[in-house]
């Protein structure tokens, strides 16, 4: 009995001991942890000619909730350092303006942050879920944006060029006009390459997407505490929640994103941006 008592005891400090790891770790260290996801993308439909294009997709900043001046300047800085031809950005830009409104010294000082962020092939962005939660935000997240030179691409295509070639890239909004997206989707000349940005990862069941080749979404963290009980409040219940998936002809990824929200904690979900290497095959 002695002998069993002993060993519960063993068993139970070395899960506690395991716990306090994951506590320390997902407070202190994992929301700083960002990694860099590489994707090679090889497609016919993708012009020799640019090969070797680079695209970087990052979400989910939440700045002004946990993320401030100092750690979004190291994501910037990490951004820079795989030299991308073009950045996207997926929404989710600021967050907790009820409780503590962005200051227009604080706004100067996030546009710089943006700026600084190099992409000689174009910068772009879509609304997320937090853009949409009042027009205040709305209008402050573009202005921000469009200071800093990304372009919107809601709800619209564009033509990214590099050299004499281009892909197609689409915007899906978070608060989407479908018919004018299905619209502006329809219009894409179905032989180039098409790439798709959006938020939400539901997105994709609002649309044809078998005109899509790959779409990039965010919004779900990751889970974030990639923990039964905790993974679910961060998902929210999205149909499509892996960070790779087919769904029908198209290839869904979906980011980690690169802060935090509810907690500033993560657990089995470090922060990422996602970097897409072109190529043909």
């Amino acid at each position: 009995m002695i002998k069993l008592k002993q060993g519960l005891i063993v068993i139970l400090t070395f899960l506690l001991l395991i716990f306090a790891m994951l506590l320390v770790d997902g407070t202190f260290f994992a929301p700083n942890r960002l990694k860099i996801k590489e994707t090679i993308i090889k497609d016919p439909a993708i012009p020799s000619s640019i090969n070797g294009v680079k695209i970087v997709y990052f979400s989910d900043v939440h700045y002004n909730l946990f993320i401030d001046y100092n750690r979004f300047e190291n994501i910037i800085s990490t951004i820079n350092s795989v030299n991308p031809d073009v950045v996207l950005f997926g929404g989710d830009l600021i967050d907790n303006l009820t409780s503590n409104p962005l200051s227009t010294t604080n706004q100067d000082l996030l546009v710089d942050l943006l700026k600084r962020i190099k992409a000689p092939s174009g910068k772009f962005y879509v609304s997320g879920q937090f853009e949409s939660d009042s027009d205040y935000a709305r209008t402050l997240s573009d202005k921000l944006l469009q200071r800093a030179e990304f372009e919107s691409v809601n709800d619209k295509s564009i033509k990214l060029y590099f050299k004499d070639h281009y892909i197609n890239l689409v915007g899906i909004d978070f608060i989407s006009d479908s018919l004018q997206l299905e619209a502006t989707i329809n219009r894409l000349d179905q032989t180039v390459y098409t790439l798709a940005i959006a938020h939400k990862p539901s997105a994709i069941t609002t649309f044809d997407s078998s005109k899509i080749d790959l779409m990039i979404a965010g919004f779900t963290h990751g889970g974030q505490i990639n923990f039964p009980g905790f993974k679910e409040v961060f998902i929210q219940n999205q149909m499509y929640h892996e960070e790779s998936q087919r769904v029908g002809s198209t290839q869904l990824d979906i980011s980690i994103g690169v802060g935090t929200s509810e907690l500033n904690f993560r657990l089995f979900a470090d922060p990422q941006i996602n970097v897409y290497i072109l190529n043909s095959k």
